[in-house]
């Protein structure tokens, strides 16, 4: 895990980090599974746990958004991370971070999910050929202010799919999807 990437989908964002985060897996039938570090219960899924949608894994809690759009917690809450409002329902999309939690609550449109597929010399993000109207855009740093700019990289279609291709060049950068 230590050198490896993931993706985080946030609020329509695609996000390329180095994590040191547990893994955890939301299967077709909408149960979770996760493993990895469990110091402070945050790969320790509920009993019972079902209906799943979408997940986050901050450094220390696991986040899991159900599919009547309410939100279930657990792992450490030394900071509040996995104190779900009461009342929180009608969520679209979760995030977790170090030592939060955020919740995106309304009936619009869901992100496309994204993929990243790594070779040598290119790093290609796939989504379906059904969202249409996004670009990708890049930035250096989420500090603010973040100042995102429009990729120029090849389009390639699949099999229900659209995709670009961006040229790996050592320097790190943060992607996400947007609409203009």
């Amino acid at each position: 895990m230590k050198s490896s990437l993931f993706l985080a989908r946030t609020l329509a964002a695609l996000f390329l980090a180095v994590p040191m985060v547990p893994m955890v897996n939301a299967t077709h039938s909408g149960t979770v599974v996760a493993w990895g570090d469990n110091g402070f219960g945050q790969t320790t899924v509920p009993a019972g746990l079902s209906g799943v949608t979408a997940i986050a894994a901050g450094v220390y809690h696991t986040v899991a958004l159900k599919n009547d759009g309410t939100v279930v917690a657990w792992g450490d809450n030394g900071f509040g991370q996995r104190t779900v409002p009461a009342g929180l329902s009608g969520v679209s999309a979760i995030a977790a971070g170090y030592y939060h939690t955020v919740a995106l609550v309304g009936t619009g449109a869901p992100a496309p999910t994204v993929a990243a597929v790594f070779s040598a010399d290119n790093l290609t993000l796939v989504w379906p050929n059904t969202a249409t109207g996004y670009r990708v855009e890049s930035t250096l740093s989420l500090l603010p202010p973040v100042l995102w700019g429009t990729e120029t990289g090849s389009f390639q279609t699949g099999v229900g799919t659209v995709g670009m291709v961006l040229p790996v060049t050592g320097t790190k950068k943060f992607y996400r999807l947007a609409k203009p």
